[in-house]
């Protein structure tokens, strides 16, 4: 039996910051798809699913990150990069026209909100 329980803890020991990685990834993952919908049902002239400009995509990822701001719990804010890793990872989530640039899009949006871009 003690060799048993030895053998569990060095188990979950080894496995446990494995496990907390893939727990806290799937949660910003979740947070980020909810603020990403919340802020294209939000902005005007935005929709799930459309390739939006440039203006529109910027409102829509300022958008987002202010709701994270406001709803989402501190830890989670913080595992996924603070909020312009919220932002840099709407970005990545939308459908954007071409054309569309970090420079162009995702630093209005951080400026929109009063944070500097990375």
């Amino acid at each position: 039996m003690p060799l048993l329980v030895a053998l569990a803890t060095g188990l979950i020991a080894r496995f446990a910051p494995l496990l907390s990685y893939v727990l806290s990834k799937s949660v910003v993952e979740g947070m980020v798809r909810r603020v990403t919908d919340y802020a294209l049902n939000a902005v005007s002239g935005a929709a799930k699913g459309q390739v939006l400009t440039v203006p529109v995509g910027s409102a829509v990822i300022a958008a987002a990150v202010q709701r994270a701001s406001d709803q989402a719990p501190g830890f989670v804010v913080k595992a996924a990069g603070g909020l312009p890793g919220i932002a840099e990872k709407v970005f990545r989530r939308l459908a954007l026209e071409q054309g569309s640039t970090a420079a162009n899009t995702l630093a209005p949006a951080l400026a929109a909100v009063g944070l500097a871009a990375r």
